[in-house]
C-alpha cells in the first residue's frame, strides 16, 4: 500500500511522502535501491534487473542506469560520459518497450525528440560544462494539459484538434531554458479534474507496481513513465492533488507549489492550480523549482523569493519539524477508515 502525507518544511516546500520498502537491486557498480510493492516486484522492474539494469552494461555504466535521476543524467551528459543524443535513443527504446503495458505516453514525435537531442549535443561539444544550463540533455515529456508550441494539445479530449499549438506555456519555455529536452505527452484525465489518468481518446493507464491499479490522477501518464523509467523525470501540474495522488501511488516525490510560485500565461483557479514535475527524489524536485520558478510580474499572484535556492533548502538538515497530520475532512464528508490508517501509520513512521 502506498499511503501520502503532506509536510510543510523549511521555505514552504510542502512533500508528498509516500510509504514503501526498499529492496535493494544485485550488486554492481550500477546498482540503486528500487521500491517494493506488496506481492514482490512488479513485472516492469524484474523485466529491468533480468535485462541487466536496462540501460545495457556499457550505456549503465557510462552514467544511465535503470533508474536515474534528473540530477545524476544531468551531470553525466556536462562530464561528457554520455551524450544527450545517447540519453534519448535510450528513453525512445524505454518508451516503446514498456509503454504499451502502461499506455503512460499518448503522442510522442521520435524525429523531433532526436532533433532536439542533437542541438543539445552541439551545445555540449561548445561549452564550457560550468557553463552549461542545469539540465541540458536530460528528456522530459509534457503532460496534455499544458501546451508546446508546435506540438498537439488535446487535454486528453475526443473533441479535440491535432492541430499544432502556436505558444508554449511559461513552465515549458522554463524547462527548455534550463536545458530539457522536450520529448512526447503523458496521459490524463479529460480536462484533468479527476484522479485516475484515462479517457476515451487515449485509453487507461496502468501503474507499473500493479497494471491492475491506476497510477493516479491527473498526472497519471507522467507518473507511471517516471516510475516505469522511461524517463527520470516528468511534467506534471496540480489543482486539486493532480501531482500528490500519482506520486503516492506510484512511489514517487509529488509537491504542489504555492499559489504564484511558478508563473503561468493564465492562472487558473485563482492561481490554485500550478505547475511542477514528479521525480524519484526532493534533491530533483527542489533543483527543477529553482529553474521553473520566478516573479510574474504579469501574473495576480506572484510568490516571494526564498531565501534560498530550493535545492540548497532541500540539502539542508531542518532540524526537528512539526507536523500536521489532518484524518477529517474540511467539509465534514466521511474519510474511508484504510485512509485514515495509513496516515496515521505514516505519521508513526516519522
Amino acid at each position: 500500500m502506498h499511503t501520502a502525507l503532506q509536510v510543510i518544511a523549511g521555505d514552504g516546500l510542502q512533500l508528498g511522502l509516500a510509504e514503501v520498502e526498499a529492496s535493494p537491486t544485485a550488486p554492481g557498480p550500477t546498482s540503486r535501491s528500487v521500491l517494493s510493492a506488496a506481492g514482490g516486484l512488479p513485472l516492469v522492474l524484474t523485466l529491468d534487473l533480468a535485462a541487466g539494469r536496462l540501460a545495457g552494461a556499457a550505456l549503465a555504466s557510462r552514467g544511465m542506469d535503470a533508474f536515474p535521476t534528473a540530477l545524476e543524467l544531468a551531470a553525466a551528459i556536462r562530464a561528457k560520459e554520455v551524450s544527450p543524443t545517447e540519453v534519448m535513443e535510450e528513453t525512445l527504446r524505454r518508451v516503446a518497450e514498456r509503454n504499451p503495458a502502461l499506455n503512460a505516453v499518448t503522442w510522442i514525435d521520435e524525429e523531433d525528440a532526436l532533433r532536439r537531442a542533437k542541438a543539445a549535443e552541439a551545445q555540449v561539444a561548445s561549452t564550457p560544462a560550468e557553463d552549461l544550463p542545469p539540465f541540458c540533455g536530460v528528456p522530459i515529456p509534457i503532460k496534455d494539459l499544458t501546451a508546446v508550441a508546435g506540438w498537439p494539445t488535446t487535454y486528453g479530449s475526443a473533441g479535440a484538434p491535432d492541430d499544432p499549438t502556436d505558444e508554449s506555456e511559461l513552465v515549458v519555455e522554463a524547462l527548455e531554458r534550463a536545458g530539457f529536452v522536450l520529448a512526447g505527452r503523458t496521459n490524463t484525465p479529460e480536462f484533468g479534474p479527476i484522479t485516475a489518468a484515462e479517457n476515451v481518446r487515449y485509453g487507461i493507464s496502468r501503474n507499473p507496481w500493479d497494471t491492475d491499479r491506476t497510477p493516479g490522477g491527473s498526472s497519471g501518464g507522467a507518473s507511471a513513465a517516471t516510475a516505469a523509467g522511461m524517463f527520470a523525470v516528468a511534467h506534471a501540474n496540480d489543482g486539486g492533488g493532480s501531482i500528490r495522488i500519482p506520486a503516492s501511488c506510484c512511489g514517487l516525490v509529488g509537491l504542489k507549489v504555492s499559489r504564484g510560485r511558478v508563473p503561468a500565461l493564465a492562472q487558473a483557479w485563482e492561481g490554485a492550480a500550478v505547475e511542477g514535475v514528479v521525480t524519484h527524489t526532493v534533491a530533483d524536485t527542489a533543483a527543477v523549482l529553482d529553474v521553473i520558478s520566478g516573479p510574474d510580474p504579469l501574473g495576480w499572484w506572484s510568490a516571494p523569493p526564498p531565501s534560498r535556492p530550493f535545492a540548497e533548502a532541500a540539502a539542508t538538515d531542518p532540524g526537528r519539524l512539526r507536523v500536521a497530520v489532518v484524518t477529517e475532512t474540511p467539509l465534514g464528508l466521511p474519510t474511508d477508515a484504510a485512509c485514515v490508517e495509513a496516515a496515521e501509520r505514516t505519521a508513526a513512521a516519522l
